[in-house]
């Protein structure tokens, strides 16, 4: 899978998750915090690629892949 070599920690990026995510649609299009890259080995990234830790707009934090997040 390929590794995202954006550096977004500590950036303010645009989420969504493409209607795919039923507890995440109501945060599509808004803005999120990146809090930092999850360590590859404690998810399987050649299955999903890299994924980012991140706050949302009301303070709830959850895991984004790095389709997800628009710079």
């Amino acid at each position: 899978m390929k590794r995202d070599k954006r550096n977004l920690e500590g950036f303010v990026c645009e989420f969504d998750s493409h209607g795919k995510d039923s507890l995440y649609n109501k945060y599509d299009k808004t803005d999120c915090m990146v809090i930092g890259r999850i360590n590859e080995t404690s998810y399987n990234f050649e299955d999903v690629g890299t994924m980012w830790e991140i706050r949302l707009y009301d303070g709830t934090v959850t895991c984004a892949f790095a389709d997800e997040l628009k710079y």
